[in-house]
């Protein structure tokens, strides 16, 4: 994303921004790569600060967030909420669940809540 659209969507705080960068360098899957050279073209950003910045914002609105805890399931839409069951044993309902934990790391795998589309179709839930 390029610092101007970073900064419009997500409202960046300058102690997330480590330094300016004037070249940037996509690579998509299917092989195609764009180049993009402007001054301040992107940004390389501290993702500790921003994260936990970022955290913190969403449990000021009420979020609860949950750090470090193992998922062993997630369940299906009841009554618009999803029963999630941690491996210690206790549970939580919730509207919505996140699972930030990273691209190879994600829970309900094994509930097929989500796919990895070749596409950028939505999963099918």
């Amino acid at each position: 994303m390029w610092t101007d659209q970073f900064r419009n969507a997500l409202n960046v705080k300058p102690a997330w921004v480590r330094y300016y960068i004037s070249t940037v360098v996509l690579h998509s899957a299917d092989g195609s790569v764009l180049t993009h050279t402007a001054r301040n073209a992107g940004c390389i950003i501290d993702r500790a600060k921003m994260q936990a910045d970022m955290a913190a914002g969403c449990a000021s609105l009420g979020a609860e967030i949950k750090l470090d805890t193992r998922v062993q399931s997630v369940g299906r839409v009841i009554n618009g909420l999803r029963e999630v069951r941690f491996v210690e044993g206790a549970s939580v309902a919730a509207r919505v669940v996140i699972d930030a934990s990273g691209p190879v790391a994600g829970f309900g795998k094994g509930e097929k809540l989500f796919a990895s589309p070749p596409t950028s179709n939505p999963p099918i839930l």
